[in-house]
């Protein structure tokens, strides 16, 4: 049998309207009274939506292992419990779900300081980024950013306005996509502005091996080469005191060397 129970006190407009919620299994129904009575359902988790959920979250889980990469489109920040999600990330996501993508301005402040002192005149921008999925949405963000940040504050607020602008459609962007993939379990994006603490991140074990096998497979450096090659690169002895950053300037020397030798083999 059904469950009911009436309740009163329901504001619509200026009026009262009495309903009634019935419960029938995973389903609750709200019944609202008068003369037209209007019959809406809100759907209850059910054992086939619990499973559609855990396997969502194992796919997404091994999409961010086995495509995506670290460095690019995630970064792991020391002391910190999530991966952070970049922007190249958060692209990249998109275009794996295929949403659609609406941007707009919400919000744009320019205050001008008292007095001479233009440094402090005050300029903010707010986006806000909606996500759809075959028309539906799925997703929205509010994201701004204004000059008076610390990163800004010794700048001149025109010398800013056009960084600042896009740093608002970043912040909405990113969150946009974290709330559209259900994926806040996973990332965050609380350190998104601030690459170069990703760039500071140390590299993996994974990532100090590809390093050290591309010195050795396409460069044919030997052990003492190899580490003379990291030395003289980023200033490191030892592969287990790489950063991120450091991955990736030196898998950008070596491509510039192995393009370099394909030249000189081409030419000789």
């Amino acid at each position: 049998m059904a469950k009911m129970a009436k309740s009163k006190g329901i504001e619509k407009h200026d009026s009262v309207v009495e309903t009634e919620a019935v419960q029938t299994g995973s389903e609750l129904a709200v019944v609202q009274g008068g003369d037209q009575a209007k019959l809406s359902v809100v759907k209850g988790l059910t054992r086939d939506r619990i499973e559609e959920m855990r396997n969502q979250l194992a796919l997404l889980q091994e999409f961010v292992a086995k495509v995506m990469i670290r460095g690019e489109h995630y970064g792991i920040i020391p002391g910190t419990q999530k991966p952070t999600l970049l922007k190249a990330g958060a692209e990249f996501l998109r275009e794996a779900y295929g949403f659609e993508v609406r941007s707009i301005c919400v919000d744009k402040k320019f205050i001008p300081a008292d007095g001479e002192d233009r440094e402090r005149d005050y300029v903010e921008f707010t986006y806000r980024v909606e996500l759809f999925q075959n028309g539906v949405s799925v997703g929205v963000c509010e994201g701004s950013c204004n000059n008076y940040e610390r990163r800004y504050e010794k700048l001149s607020a025109f010398s800013v306005m056009n960084t600042i602008q896009k740093m608002a459609q970043k912040r909405a962007y990113v969150g946009a996509v974290i709330s559209a993939t259900r994926s806040s379990n996973i990332f965050t994006q609380d350190l998104e502005d601030e690459p170069e603490l990703v760039t500071k991140a140390m590299a993996t074990p994974s990532q100090a091996k590809l390093i050290w096998a591309r010195l050795k497979n396409e460069l044919q450096l030997n052990d003492f080469a190899a580490r003379d090659f990291i030395a003289k690169t980023v200033g490191k002895m030892h592969s287990r005191d790489l950063t991120a950053g450091d991955v990736q300037t030196l898998l950008d020397t070596i491509d510039s060397k192995v393009q370099e030798l394909k030249k000189e083999a081409t030419s000789a």
